[in-house]
């Protein structure tokens, strides 16, 4: 389930990335990345 999370969450990322500028996209995956990191543990 986690792993599923993991991915669902990326793939939310990379929408909103595109849809937003390049420095708010990173400051959100500089975020998110470590949760999805945490969720995997």
């Amino acid at each position: 389930v986690s792993v599923t999370i993991f991915f669902v969450g990326s793939f939310g990322l990379n929408v909103s990335a595109a849809r937003r500028s390049h420095t708010s996209s990173s400051s959100d995956a500089a975020v998110i990345i470590p949760i999805g990191r945490k969720l995997l543990q």
